[in-house]
């Protein structure tokens, strides 16, 4: 069985403020995904015991700069193995965040917001192969309406004409930016 833990015998960045660790609920997270052959193969790919998970009411379930994952203790748990899996793909790709005074921002952020289609794309797979019907994102229901290889091309529109965010989604566009302007 995968774990998340502790990586590399290094004590594990512990749980921001209001956020509490639940291992027997992250174990049956990680035992959804285990069961979806495309995030089975991210979970592999994991460092040993990474990332660490805390739960708690947070606006937009995400990955820290440190490695911690923050998901949202309201979400079913079919929903939040669905986010854990986005937010894995990004501890094993690489966070999308620019680096701060990074050369060219525009650029930097249209990066960024194609690492964040391609995350959503997948979360938007396993909320389907894991029996989640409600609909979550703005443009979750033109994903699926897409011929296969329009559908994350169609989320990374969305991304861009919306960087403010809205309809489930957190202002990632105007984010990225002001993250890459060091501002």
């Amino acid at each position: 069985m995968l774990t998340f833990t502790v990586a590399c015998g290094a004590p594990p960045p512990p749980c921001p403020a209001g956020l509490t660790a639940d291992p027997p609920r992250v174990q049956r997270l990680v035992a959804q995904l285990a069961e979806v052959p495309e995030s089975a193969a991210i979970l592999r790919r994991l460092p040993r015991g990474a990332p660490r998970v805390c739960f708690g009411r947070v606006p937009v379930s995400a990955l820290t700069d440190d490695g911690v994952v923050l998901l949202d203790t309201a979400s079913p748990d079919a929903e939040a193995a669905a986010r854990l899996g986005h937010l894995a793909l990004h501890a094993i790709a690489g966070s999308p965040a620019p680096h701060p005074g990074s050369p060219d921002c525009d650029a930097a952020v249209a990066r960024a917001l194609t690492l964040e289609a391609r995350a959503f794309a997948l979360e938007l797979r396993l909320r389907r192969a894991l029996g989640v019907t409600s609909i979550r994102y703005g443009f979750e229901e033109a994903y699926w309406q897409a011929s296969p290889e329009a559908r994350e091309p169609a989320i990374l529109a969305w991304l861009t004409a919306h960087p403010s965010g809205g309809q489930g989604v957190d202002a990632l566009g105007d984010g990225y930016r002001r993250r890459c302007e060091g501002r």
